[in-house]
């Protein structure tokens, strides 16, 4: 197969992206020599909204990414809502797979896509966000040879992304957003001229098509659960990171793996407290009901019953209102 001449770059954020990501692509001229590939947390209807904003601001075509479609230079394309976006050699795969990190569409199958299909010419930026999604698909883009962009941690708005690429990977540029659009015509032009990256290696752990008992992930099975499925996690350790991926192919990086079990515990809690409050209510219901009866041993058996259950409501309340730690940025 004929090797690419031009480089492919890729962007992910989160919270606080929107803003740093008008700015780079405001400042990409109409040459540009690569295809310029976004995925933005958000809703259903994110893609079309972000491509209208984006499409404002920028001198580039601006596109929500279509199945099958051919990624031109000089091209921007936006995740749709609800889907991966990845790529196959020059083609773009739009798939309604498992989340990961619990989005879809997800950083990291991007970035890996990128990293495998452009080896050397891959050119992964991320900017601000909460959490970790893409800090591992951008290692894979460092471990073929491409090439780390991160916004400045003090410029992004939620800085934890940015800070969890710097820690995990061996970022090359980390630059505010205005100076971005600049660098990556810098880097564009030199992977185009031959003075890029380096290919250097396959990439593992390929998001699977279809999850199945033949497809288990690499690494040993772990001690935990899927938060989203609730089947087995296998672990890998990547580099300085922990990976966890279900057979059916939900995947997390630490940071979303410990957020997404708070998610599940706060989530039983405020189940358990339902419960306990109709416990309460039904136990009166039933002393209240004895009491007219004249049983008197019932309607201590019953209201014991509803004060035991409002002593446990009150320590979940307690509880639920403590102030969270689990997240940072």
């Amino acid at each position: 197969m004929e090797t690419r001449r031009h480089a492919v770059v890729v962007v992910g954020g989160s919270a606080g992206a929107l803003e740093p990501l008008v700015r780079l692509t405001a400042g990409l001229p109409r040459e540009f020599p690569a295809p310029v590939l976004v995925v933005i947390h958000g809703g259903a209807d994110a893609g079309d909204r972000l491509r209208d904003i984006v499409a404002r601001a920028a001198a580039l075509p601006v596109l929500v990414a279509a199945d099958g479609a051919v990624a031109a230079p000089g091209t921007i394309y936006i995740a749709r809502g609800n889907f991966h976006l990845m790529l196959r050699d020059a083609t773009i795969q739009v798939a309604q797979g498992p989340r990961e990190n619990n989005f879809r569409p997800a950083i990291d199958p991007l970035f890996r896509s990128a990293a495998r299909g452009y080896p050397g010419r891959a050119i992964a930026v991320l900017l601000s966000g909460a959490l970790d999604d893409g800090v591992y698909g951008m290692s894979m883009v460092k471990r073929t040879g491409g090439i780390a962009v991160v916004q400045h941690p003090e410029e992004a708005l939620v800085a934890q992304l940015p800070l969890n690429a710097v820690q995990h990977v061996e970022v090359d540029h980390i630059v505010r957003s205005s100076d971005m659009a600049s660098l990556l015509v810098r880097l564009a032009h030199e992977i185009e001229s031959g003075r890029g990256g380096t290919p250097r290696g396959a990439v593992p752990d390929a998001l699977p098509d279809v999850a199945s008992p033949d497809n288990i992930p690499a690494g040993p099975p772990s001690t935990y659960s899927c938060p989203e499925c609730g089947g087995p996690l296998w672990e890998a350790e990547q580099g300085t990171a922990l990976r966890f991926r279900c057979m059916e192919g939900h995947a997390y990086a630490a940071d979303t793996f410990l957020a997404s079990q708070n998610a599940k515990l706060e989530e039983a809690l405020w189940t358990a407290l339902r419960v306990l409050d109709q416990h309460v209510q039904f136990s009166q219901r039933l002393a209240e009901r004895s009491r007219a009866r004249q049983l008197s041993s019932f309607v201590r058996m019953y209201q014991d019953r509803a004060d035991e259950a409002r002593s446990k409501a009150d320590l979940l309340r307690r509880v639920l209102a403590a102030p969270r730690r689990d997240q940072a940025g």
